[in-house]
């Protein structure tokens, strides 16, 4: 069935305006699992009036880098067939696809999401401006931050205004630093969007 395209389609899946990356993120991960194609519909204008349309695209390009590459062994499909976790496909600072779970936070404010997850000792958080741009206002110490466009770049500023950082939020960006899983949830709790 792999062999003539006639195994099931996990897509078919609508974009609409406000379609964001972590939507594509599991339903492409649940498609490598089982070695499935997916497909987007594209609606009229529907591209182009999502903001993180970029995002949604990269997300559907690692994964099939991915497995058009041969990344994926049978112990992570199998680790991808568990429908209690999430998993995100990074390109880590080799520039090498990595493969962790990844959890939600619960965020103050509608506009932002935010996954955190842990690798190399360390605690990340991938987040994103849901519905255009702004700077986050986030309630943690500025010393060891790194904000990052890609894992490695190092490459965003963060500035600290009355106790928050201040981080430019467009795209999906990747947030590490000297602090617990348990201060980046209470941060993200009380985090912030200025416009």
């Amino acid at each position: 069935m792999r062999n003539d395209f006639t195994r099931l389609n996990f897509g078919w899946w609508a974009c609409f305006k406000d379609t964001q990356p972590d939507m594509f993120e599991y339903g492409t991960s649940r498609a490598a699992a089982w070695d499935c194609p997916t497909t987007v519909m594209r609606h009229e204008g529907t591209f182009e009036s999502n903001p993180r349309i970029a995002d949604n695209l990269e997300v559907i390009r690692r994964w099939e880098d991915a497995r058009a590459e041969g990344f994926l062994t049978e112990e992570m499909k199998e680790m991808l067939k568990n429908l209690e976790e999430e998993h995100i496909l990074l390109i880590n600072e080799e520039k090498k696809f990595e493969l962790v779970p990844y959890a939600p936070l619960t965020t103050a404010d509608e506009r932002i999401a935010a996954f955190a997850f842990e690798r190399k000792g360390g605690v990340y958080a991938v987040i994103w401006h849901k519905t255009g741009e702004g700077e986050l206002c986030l309630p943690l110490a500025a010393e060891n931050l790194c904000y990052e466009s890609q894992l490695g770049d190092g490459d965003l500023k963060v500035k600290t205004v009355d106790g928050c950082v201040l981080l430019d939020l467009a795209g999906r960006r990747y947030l590490s630093g000297s602090f617990t899983l348990e201060e980046l949830k209470e941060a993200f709790k009380k985090a912030s969007i200025k416009e």
